[in-house]
């Protein structure tokens, strides 16, 4: 997850994907932003998927939200690893 330290949309981001137990790792823009460039982050928050080989960009909270409503409701359904 791309964010940012002010952005209380990135915040919402956080808390929704620990409520489902989605694993994620959070990539502070202001610390990295060379990794940030690298994936072509223009916003946060940006959840970056790499599941099924091509990066997946899902851009701002809406995205992140209809991301985690179509997936199966069961934490821990989405596997571990990332």
């Amino acid at each position: 997850l791309f964010a940012t330290r002010t952005c209380p949309n990135c915040r919402q981001a956080e808390k929704l994907l620990r409520e489902r137990g989605v694993p994620y790792t959070k990539v502070l823009v202001e610390e990295q932003p060379e990794l940030a460039r690298r994936y072509g982050i223009r916003q946060a928050p940006t959840l970056l998927r790499e599941d099924s080989g091509a990066p997946e960009l899902l851009v701002g909270v809406g995205a992140v939200r209809r991301f985690l409503n179509a997936q199966a409701p069961v934490a821990g359904a989405f596997g571990r690893g990332a």
